[in-house]
């Protein structure tokens, strides 16, 4: 391939006098499905982001689980480590900052104040005499990566090297207890209590299953329980057989036999089913495009490349010999790791090429949004007053880019590059979204 110039870009630059901008529509709307109504402390709030309702501090500012292993103890605390460990378990120093941060400056503890326990929350007294939230047991926490209310930017972290912190603490929701709600890529969907995807058939009519017998020994109905009645948005489906069926708002649910772990989508090849969502997913904006890939559906640029966010976690060498996990990739940190595959800046500019905005692009509420990237760009944006910018797509605050060696909608070659344990580029899933049913091209080899 020939060689790439900002040139080639035709990129509006400008200096970077704001710093990170991060700029936002209105709330969405979900139709919301009947939250639990359980009592919580007056210093936690409901609030709506894209996928949902989350629990929130006073400020409104997104709540989330830790990768605390011990009911009620925070594992979060001001202590530095400064050696990393890799997955063959060797130890390395982490030269990926001037000052190495502790856990608690990127994870602040949600704090209680002067509060009471209420229902399922409970406080930790914690060490360093923080009075820390805990619901059902687990420490809360907020994140450096959100910057405003109905923002959940750290629900994004995902990959490897154990990164499991990041769990928004989403509002319990009533659901049957053979069903619950996950997350998968932008969206939330209904899964069985086990963790298989749910499913619906365009075939099907209002309250009525045209999934025959045979049709059942692939799609297996949701069985519901002799004496489960419908409320309110979950109804009951009388099968030919006379047995029962799950439906949500009218449309019988189902399963899908070549899903064989929890969180895997298969189904969606098959014309005519898509994955049951519990909310409406956030709105794209205009240019996006959705491509089968070798993994599934993921989210393309107008071009049809796939798109990709970089991703970076320390897995910590701790003194209590538990191995705890540390983002590299927040607003402020270093950007040496993302050079490790590629090289160099110069190299990693040609390799990995950002999802411009052009001047009257705007954000679809806070999944989609546009970063301003400083000029050499780096996923990890640190901006200077001094420093020429660019406009770019982001996800969930992070810069998107395609990859300079895919030259043809549905490839996926970017996937997971990056380093065991530490660095991944991860596409987006776009399961659920309309688009492309068959891969057409492309190759899985990572």
């Amino acid at each position: 391939m020939s060689g790439f110039s900002l040139a080639s870009f035709k990129l509006q630059v400008r200096h970077a006098g704001v710093g990170l901008l991060l700029a936002m529509t209105a709330t969405p709307v979900h139709a919301q499905l009947a939250m639990v109504d359980e009592p919580r402390p007056a210093n936690i709030r409901l609030q709506t982001t894209d996928e949902g309702v989350v629990f929130a501090d006073s400020r409104g500012m997104t709540l989330y689980f830790g990768d605390d292993s011990k009911p009620g103890v925070s594992s979060c605390t001001s202590k530095v480590y400064r050696q990393g460990v890799t997955g063959n378990g060797d130890l390395y120093d982490l030269a990926n900052y001037d000052r190495v941060p502790s856990c608690i400056e990127k994870w602040p503890p949600a704090q209680a104040g002067d509060a009471k326990p209420a229902g399922p929350w409970t406080i930790i007294e914690r060490p360093d005499g923080i009075r820390q939230w805990a619901y059902r047991s687990r420490p809360i926490y907020t994140s450096i990566k959100d910057d405003k209310p109905g923002v959940a930017n750290a629900g994004a972290i995902s990959g490897r090297g154990g990164r499991t912190r990041g769990q928004a603490v989403f509002a319990p929701v009533i659901v049957p207890p053979e069903v619950r709600v996950e997350t998968l890529g932008v969206s939330r969907i209904l899964a069985s209590s086990e963790g298989r995807t749910l499913y619906v058939s365009e075939k099907d009519a209002v309250g009525k299953s045209a999934c025959d017998a045979k049709c059942a020994t692939v799609w297996q109905p949701l069985a519901a329980p002799a004496a489960a009645t419908a409320k309110g948005d979950w109804s009951i489906v009388v099968r030919s057989d006379r047995t029962k069926q799950w439906a949500f708002k009218g449309k019988p649910l189902y399963t899908y036999s070549e899903d064989d772990n929890a969180g895997e989508v298969r189904g969606e090849a098959n014309p005519g089913w898509t994955v049951a969502m519990a909310y409406s997913k956030p709105k794209l904006p205009a240019f996006m495009t959705v491509q089968a890939t070798a993994l599934g559906k993921r989210y393309a640029d107008a071009n049809g490349k796939t798109m990709y966010y970089f991703t970076c976690g320390s897995k910590l060498n701790t003194d209590d010999g538990i191995e705890r996990s540390l983002a590299c990739d927040d607003p402020g940190d270093k950007s040496l790791w993302w050079t490790t595959d590629c090289t160099n800046e110069k190299n990693c500019a040609d390799t990995w090429r950002p999802v411009l905005a052009d001047e009257q692009a705007k954000p679809e509420g806070s999944t989609w949004t546009i970063v301003e990237m400083p000029l050499p760009w780096s996923p990890v944006r640190t901006l200077n007053s001094d420093q020429l910018s660019i406009r770019v797509w982001a996800y969930k605050g992070r810069p998107l880019f395609t990859y300079k060696f895919e030259d043809r909608p549905g490839m996926i070659e970017g996937q997971r590059i990056g380093i065991y344990t530490l660095t991944d580029w991860l596409s987006i899933s776009a399961e659920g979204e309309i688009g492309p049913t068959k891969v057409k091209a492309g190759i899985a080899s990572r």
